[in-house]
């Protein structure tokens, strides 16, 4: 049972208005999204965790420093409280349980997904952002939705700053752990961080 979980995000004024008056973004299909795309119409791209609200995890100052790449000054980052969760509701990419059963998934249906989004502009991965992770991850949950919905996904991540974009040299060695929420019920209360 994870306890006392606190997932931080970064926003805009705009944004930081919606979350708290819980108007969270629903999570789309990811067939769905593909199958969008390939009709040329909008389609929302996940992102390296797939869909969800990211957050960081006791971490308030990466979730700024994150946020002001896309916002310059006008940041907000709002504190997230969790529900106690089951381990068994996170998908938790830190645990070496879960690394092999998402391994073996890959290995199984890489080639099916790539087919799939061949042609589209789906699943390209730059040092930003790792769409194609998030492809295989939300691929991943939908063949797992009939036995059981994940909640939320952990992993520890680099998280690309401002400071990275001037740089030649990518570093990867992760620099926070990421808290994606896909079930907005394990919520507990969400409020301006003071920092």
């Amino acid at each position: 049972m994870e306890k006392e979980l606190l997932g931080y995000h970064g926003t805009d004024e705009q944004g930081s208005i919606r979350i708290m008056k819980g108007r969270y973004k629903r999570i789309p299909s990811i067939r769905d999204e593909i199958d969008k795309c390939k009709q040329k119409e909008h389609y929302k791209i996940p992102g390296s965790l797939g869909y969800g609200l990211y957050t960081f995890l006791d971490d308030p100052v990466l979730a700024r420093e994150f946020s002001e790449k896309f916002n310059d000054n006008n940041v907000k980052v709002l504190k997230f409280e969790f529900d106690e969760i089951d381990d068994e509701d996170i998908f938790d990419l830190t645990q070496t349980k879960y690394i092999k059963i998402f391994k073996n998934h890959c290995k199984s249906s890489r080639e099916l997904i790539e087919k799939m989004i061949t042609g589209t502009k789906l699943g390209t991965n730059d040092k930003k952002q790792h769409t194609f992770d998030g492809i295989l991850l939300e691929m991943f949950f939908d063949n797992l939705k009939s036995i059981k919905a994940i909640k939320a996904v952990k992993m520890a991540t680099y998280t690309h700053l401002v400071e990275d974009e001037a740089s030649p040299y990518n570093s990867y060695a992760p620099n926070g752990v990421e808290f994606t929420v896909r079930d907005y019920s394990i919520i507990k209360n969400v409020e301006s961080w003071k920092g």
